[in-house]
């Protein structure tokens, strides 16, 4: 045999180490950088609707020990006006995705469609034509009314069924956000399970910001 050649066992061999190396690549980027979801509720809508493909970026924030909920090294927080992924206090087999309210330290209050943060109500404008939206998300199925609402150096759209105050919503007393922990609501705000029933996320629980593929 001439030295250096290749044999179809040489070759098969490579190939296994080339696809198994691809593999490990592969379940190491998922378990700590990215991971890709499909919407399956509507509670983020308009910005968010059902059968959207999403990016869970991980190291958003910092980096998680391996099959752990602590992380080994933080380098940001998530702020108001991001939207996140997470486990779902209650149940943690389960993900949510919704956008955060208020960070720890805040204090938040609800009343009807006025969410008061920190003693201030958040800037709210009505959205008379939604063709910003639409040319945007791509939709034109909006169920309810359309605001724009300001938070935290962040903008973003809110949906409501109705703007009719006597509609029954959620109301919330002022309660302070504990530390290490992230008040969350959807933006379709009358059809969204978020912290108004299950409370603050922790830190802890929190696993990337999101990102709107298609």
């Amino acid at each position: 045999m001439i030295a250096g050649a290749v044999t179809p066992f040489s070759t098969t061999r490579f190939l296994l180490r080339l696809l198994l190396g691809a593999l490990v690549v592969i379940v190491l980027a998922r378990v700590f950088v990215l991971e890709t979801f499909r919407i399956a509720a509507n509670s983020m809508s308009p910005e968010l609707a059902v059968g959207d493909r999403i990016l869970v970026v991980k190291t958003s924030y910092g980096l998680r020990l391996p099959f752990a909920r602590a992380e080994s090294v933080r380098w940001s927080a998530p702020a108001r006006g991001d939207v996140i992924a997470f486990r779902l206090p209650t149940d943690e087999s389960r993900e949510y995705v919704k956008r955060v309210i208020a960070v720890p330290g805040d204090t938040i209050e609800i009343h009807g469609i006025d969410v008061w943060v920190n003693g201030d109500k958040l800037p709210r404008r009505p959205i008379d034509n939604p063709e910003s939206v639409i040319r945007i998300t791509g939709r034109t199925d909006f169920d309810g009314v359309l605001f724009r609402e300001d938070n935290g150096g962040a903008s973003y759209w809110v949906e409501y069924t109705s703007p009719d105050a006597s509609v029954f919503r959620r109301n919330v007393a002022m309660q302070r956000v504990p530390d290490d922990a992230f008040y969350v609501m959807g933006d379709n705000r009358d059809n969204s399970d978020d912290s108004r029933s299950f409370g603050p996320v922790a830190r802890t629980q929190v696993d990337g910001s999101v990102r709107r593929l298609w």
